[in-house]
């Protein structure tokens, strides 16, 4: 009552809000017929008003009747007090009322901001109503608030720097709905819903924003539905939600009713859920998220405050599955460091440009034929795409077709199911388009047909069954910032691999592949695989690999250096393109078991590959090759490798004497061509024999004279020869006879050539006991 008077209606509006009040109001004139009111028109027609002051009267005669004994008993549901085509003049002030009834506004503008702060009531309803605002901090509401179809336009408010909708501390028994409305506060906090309680769910499909929403510390019982909305707050937040708890899901996804069906989930600025509780899914399927601008905040654009990520999602906690796919874009990154997800991450068939519209900015460019370079923030920002550091997904990683433009980052990640990237594409050129230093994953990596321009670098991960990159192409690794030395395609240093790393099909690595110290329960293939390096450096590095079967056997000749050294496998598939390339392959200490059934085991043709592929000499190599042929029963080709092993070693030493290298050289020679420096020692036996006959034949056409005429055998080429022959054995010939002139040369001969045969035949036995065990 205004000065203890009652109000008298003066509208046709007011006079139907007394009809409806008639059960308090005897003798209430007849119900005039209300024009419907058009709510975007802010000079609404005089029958329409309503003034705020009179609406409290009536308000709280009503609430004043309603808490009569007699009402209490007749019903026990919260009245309804509703209102319609109206224009409330004035300020709505429930602030601090009691009103145990429910109240409905419908097709109503309200000139002022009503302000139920404080107040308690039964329930609180807007429908295709336009507001300014809507003070309701502290609101207690024993059943739904609802705001369906309204328009809020925060910059036609009376205090402009306050919220537009403030919510905070609010506890609703029930829902929050704010399905299909307008909410406009731009470079402001359009709602404001710091720490309410709303024990149902919060429905805001197709609902659109220009400004901030704002549900920091929010506990909502049920479902979080922003199906079909649009959020549009560049350069700032469009929608914080720090700490929030969700009794359901959160859906960001696309509308399923209404006029906005089929739209997908819009967001014109950052979303910003760290530390959020998601008791089911996180749903963001087929939504558009967009950094226009890079972010402006009290830090400016400082790189502490990620000024170009869309989704920042730090330490949030999601019992059910995070859902980025179904044609889910960003262009900005996707920030989920230290994040808990239950289930599953799924961004199959999404993409995300890193550092707002970088990845499009040339597009764009090209398209408007503009030559003026891009802002600086576009080009020069550390392109981050998605950021999971020591995030935890204790499902599966899902992102087949997933288009990257920047870098997926996993440091310290772990995926306890399977991480597939199929299909996927990155483009991250001069810099590592995948960083997963420490990456955990429990299943499958399965990287088949995935394209990247940028290295992928793998570096001390564990993956539990294997490592699949078949048919894949990585190019445009880039340098090391530090060094400037090139960067391999593929990194998987110090990693564990509990099956197979197959890098096979039309693998193609321009940049090289790095294993080092790398633990593989299985197979490494890179059968049909090609890998180039820059500058001369390496193109495969396999130093101290370890695993069961080593698959070399390669598309083409490396281009670049390739390092096998201390590398251990069971068996070794190899073919010529291993060892083609004009840069050198490093054996040091590799051993290998036994040979593929489809690798050529022809000694004379491996060898050949060894000399081309090494520079200097080193026993390693033909040691290894030798022990697997014998191992295999190939003995003669084993031999073979043996003895071009010593015929490089004594090549070697010549070559490395000043003085005596012919003499070296000739030792090597005789031992080569006698008895196979040891490793034929049949070949003593031909040479003595062929002496014998030669001798033989000689000394039957000159018969030599007896030294003493009186005693003396009876004269025998064969054992004359033979007695020349071998030394310390004495036939009883040499000594008997007495050679002249020719016969005495060739006396002496072999003698030599019999002296030759014992000392070459007696170091190869000396080498082959020394090979025993």
């Amino acid at each position: 009552m205004a000065n203890g008077k009652v109000l008298t209606p003066i509208s046709a509006a007011e006079r139907r809000l007394d009809v409806m009040f008639a059960v308090a109001r005897p003798g209430a004139v007849t119900e005039e017929d209300a024009e419907p009111l058009n709510v975007l028109d802010p000079a609404p027609q005089d029958s329409h008003r309503v003034r705020a002051e009179f609406l409290l009267q009536r308000l709280s005669e009503a609430a004043d009747a309603i808490r009569t004994p007699v009402f209490r008993k007749r019903s026990h549901r919260p009245s309804v007090i509703r209102l319609e085509d109206s224009y409330i003049v004035g300020v709505l002030d429930l602030r601090g009322d009691d009103l145990p009834c429910v109240l409905e506004f419908d097709r109503c503008r309200f000139q002022q901001a009503p302000d139920v702060r404080q107040s308690n009531i039964g329930g609180l309803e807007f429908a295709g109503c336009w507001l300014p605002g809507l003070r309701a901090k502290n609101l207690r509401s024993g059943n739904d608030l609802v705001i369906n179809r309204c328009t809020m336009d925060g910059t036609t408010s009376t205090s402009p720097g306050l919220d537009a909708i403030d919510l905070t501390d609010a506890d609703i028994n029930g829902s929050i709905r704010l399905e299909y409305s307008t909410f406009t506060h731009p470079r402001g906090r359009a709602l404001i819903a710091d720490r309410c309680t709303s024990r149902g769910g919060v429905s805001a499909n197709g609902l659109t924003v220009t400004g901030e929403l704002r549900l920091a510390g929010m506990r909502i019982g049920g479902y979080l539905n922003l199906n079909g909305a649009r959020l549009d707050n560049p350069g700032r937040d469009a929608l914080v939600a720090t700490g929030i708890t969700v009794g359901g899901p959160i859906l960001c996804s696309v509308a399923t009713w209404g006029e906005a069906k089929g739209q997908p989930f819009r967001a014109a600025g950052r979303l910003y859920l760290p530390s959020a509780k998601i008791e089911s899914d996180l749903c963001l399927s087929s939504a558009q998220l967009d950094v226009v601008e890079p972010l402006i905040t009290s830090l400016g654009t400082s790189n502490l405050t990620d000024p170009h990520a869309a989704l920042v999602a730090d330490r949030i906690q999601v019992v059910g599955n995070v859902e980025l796919d179904q044609g889910f874009t960003c262009s900005g990154t996707i920030r989920m460091d230290g994040a808990r997800i239950g289930g599953t991450l799924r961004m199959a068939g999404s993409t995300v440009w890193a550092s707002g519209r970088q990845g499009r900015a040339e597009e764009d460019t090209e398209q408007a034929g503009d030559e003026s370079p891009a802002p600086a923030w576009v080009t020069l920002d550390p392109a981050e795409a998605v950021r999971l550091d020591s995030a935890q997904v204790r499902g599966d990683l899902d992102a087949v077709e997933l288009t990257v433009h920047g870098q997926l980052r996993m440091l310290n990640t772990a995926i306890m199911g399977s991480l597939v990237l199929t299909e996927a594409v990155f483009r991250h050129p001069d810099d590592d388009a995948i960083w997963a230093p420490r990456l955990t994953v429990g299943g499958e990596m399965d990287c088949r047909n995935l394209r990247a321009e940028g290295g992928l670098l793998l570096a001390g991960a564990s993956i539990g069954v294997s490592l699949n990159l078949r048919h894949a192409v990585l190019e445009k690794p880039g340098h090391h910032p530090h060094s400037g030395y090139p960067k391999p395609a593929l990194d998987l240093r110090a990693a564990r691999v509990g099956r197979d790393v197959v890098c096979s099909g039309r693998f193609t690595a321009h940049g090289g592949v790095r294993l080092h110290s790398t633990n593989v329960g299985r197979h490494v293939q890179l059968v049909g695989a090609a890998l180039t390096a820059p500058e001369d450096a390496t193109a495969l590095n396999l130093y101290g690999l370890s695993c069961r079967e080593l698959g070399l056997a390669l598309r083409e000749p490396p281009d670049g250096a390739v390092v096998l050294s201390y590398a251990k496998c069971a068996t070794l598939n190899d073919n010529e393109h291993l060892w083609a390339g004009e840069n050198t392959v490093d054996l040091v200490d590799f051993s290998f078991d036994a040979l593929h059934t489809d690798a050529v085991s022809k000694a004379r043709t491996r060898l050949g590959w060894i000399s081309h592929a090494t520079e200097y000499y080193s026993p390693g190599p033909y040691d290894q090759l030798a022990a697997t042929l014998t191992a295999a029963g190939e003995d003669e080709e084993a031999t073979a490798v043996l003895m071009e092993k010593q015929r490089l070693r004594y090549a070697g030493w010549a070559r490395d004497s000043r003085w005596f290298g012919w003499a070296i050289w000739l030792g090597s020679q005789l031992q080569r061509f006698t008895v196979g420096y040891g490793y034929r020692p049949m070949r003593a036996l031909v040479w003595l024999v062929v002496c014998a006959v030669l001798g033989s034949l000689w000394f039957s056409g000159h018969v030599l004279v007896p030294v003493n005429e009186q005693d003396h055998p009876a004269w025998n080429p064969v054992l004359y020869s033979l007695d020349l022959l071998v030394p310390i054995v004495d036939l009883g010939q040499d000594n008997r006879w007495r050679a002249d002139g020719a016969s005495q040369w060739i006396s002496s001969g072999l003698i030599a050539i019999g002296w030759i045969l014992a000392t070459t035949v007696a170091a190869g036995l000396t080498r082959m006991l020394k090979r025993l065990p």
